[in-house]
């Protein structure tokens, strides 16, 4: 199986980003775009380097190599405001087996119903709504250590994205990430290259527009162990590389960083700064509290200069 894995992760590194990288400067598939839940939302998504949760699969796939749990998690927030009142939503659930000797497998689904518009005449008198559709993504993750302490994880995602009812079209992307573990302070260096995959055609193969495709670099340390508390700092850099101009620019990386406080094994804060592509930027933050085998969590984070959103996560480790 380790084999295999390292089979398929050189195929997509050498030649899926060859036939990927073209098209235009939009991007299709906007719930590939969206986070994975509240904690990482919490350290604003500083999360390459940490991924050690269910939700893991939207992060860095190759965080669950070390994983030796099982979990499933569940997040949601609402849209509508940044959206106008379009009422758009976006869900989130991620299932995670450990097996030992053959390593670590997901199954993940991502939901962004993109709300409805109503349509109203001079008067404004309602003629009716529009909808305006929806963007489902299911992936199946597989992750594994190779050489001690290195971990290699890959998404393959099938896509269904829906522009009301005009357009309809289903694809593919692959994510595909690495994560080394030091044992010193339990320091981690990651990077992942996501949504690896064709253009998204609308009217017809000229008419298209690409993925979102992303390369993300981070790393992580525990600045603080004590009996009671642990403190885990984060930072990440991502770049799009949505076609080839994209590769040589200096003007698109986004950067972020986060840490989180686990006191008692029991109660959880989370705070973080983002500094975005377009000018987004803002203070994260957000909490949580573990009851035994169950998590509960929150975040807010910023969604543009004017808005910000609310996440619940809900995840359950056995």
């Amino acid at each position: 199986m380790r084999r295999l894995l390292l089979g398929v992760f050189i195929f997509f590194m050498l030649f899926v980003p060859a036939a990927a990288f073209a098209g235009a400067a939009t991007t299709a598939v906007d719930a590939l775009i969206l986070g994975g839940g509240s904690r990482a939302a919490g350290m604003a998504e500083a999360f390459c380097a940490i991924a050690d949760d269910p939700s893991a699969f939207y992060w860095n796939p190759a965080g669950l190599a070390f994983q030796k749990f099982s979990g499933v998690t569940f997040s949601y927030d609402q849209r509508g405001a940044i959206f106008n009142d379009f009422n758009a939503s976006y869900s989130l659930i991620g299932y995670t087996q450990s097996i030992d000797s053959l390593g670590t497998f997901g199954l993940a689904t991502q939901l962004y119903n993109k709300g409805t518009i109503i349509v109203t005449d001079s008067s404004n008198n309602v003629l009716g709504s529009i909808d305006l559709g929806m963007d489902l993504v299911v992936a199946l993750t597989y992750s594994d250590i190779f050489f001690k302490n290195l971990g290699v994880g890959v998404n393959l995602k099938y896509i269904d994205t829906r522009l009301s009812d005009f357009y309809i079209t289903k694809s593919y992307a692959v994510d595909a990430g690495v994560m080394y573990k030091s044992s010193y302070k339990d320091i981690k260096v990651a990077a992942v290259l996501q949504n690896l995959g064709p253009d998204i055609p609308r009217k017809d193969a000229a008419q298209s527009d690409p993925l979102p495709r992303n390369l993300k670099l981070g790393a992580s340390i525990k600045l603080l162990e004590r009996e009671n508390s642990v403190v885990t700092g984060s930072a990440d850099a991502s770049k799009p590389v949505k076609n080839e101009k994209d590769i040589t620019r200096t003007d698109n990386i986004s950067l972020s960083a986060g840490a989180e406080l686990v006191f008692g094994k029991v109660l959880i804060g989370r705070v973080g700064y983002t500094m975005k592509e377009g000018g987004i930027k803002g203070l994260s933050y957000g909490f949580g509290v573990r009851f035994r085998w169950l998590q509960i969590d929150y975040a807010n984070f910023p969604l543009s200069t004017d808005y910000s959103a609310s996440n619940f996560s809900f995840t359950m480790f056995f």
